[in-house]
């Protein structure tokens, strides 16, 4: 059985959701990986990136949409570098550590939506061609 297969049932059996339900859905699931980072100490920030990264991969896996997926991975970003490395929501540049947690982010995206079977939610089956003769 093939992973396309199962995402399509997956799809076919929940229907069709806004991408803007998904998205909220997705911010719902980066603040919770984020409370749950936040239990890790401070001085282990990639253990907390991890974890939130964990949550956008689940996230990823769950949903139908691409969109709303990347768009938590870039809200799963600010929030880890506002709030997890940093302190009351400053967000600051910290070079390549911050370069690696985008990076991170995207790849537990791109990690969970192939898991799933990365089936594109605006994809559609092709049409056969009618033979007119």
């Amino acid at each position: 059985m093939s992973t396309t297969n199962e995402a399509s049932r997956r799809l076919s059996r929940r229907g069709p959701m806004p991408a803007e339900i998904e998205l909220s859905i997705g911010a719902l699931a980066v603040i919770a990986g984020a409370l749950v980072a936040s239990t890790v100490p401070h001085a282990e920030a990639v253990t907390r990136t991890l974890v939130l990264a964990l949550a956008v991969g689940v996230f990823a896996w769950w949903a139908n949409d691409w969109r709303p997926i990347a768009a938590s991975a870039c809200l799963a970003f600010l929030v880890a570098d506002g709030f997890l490395v940093d302190r009351y929501g400053n967000l600051q540049w910290h070079g390549c550590a911050d370069a690696l947690r985008v990076v991170a982010f995207f790849v537990a995206a791109a990690t969970g939506w192939w898991a799933s079977g990365g089936r594109w939610a605006d994809e559609t089956e092709p049409l056969e061609e009618e033979s007119g003769e």
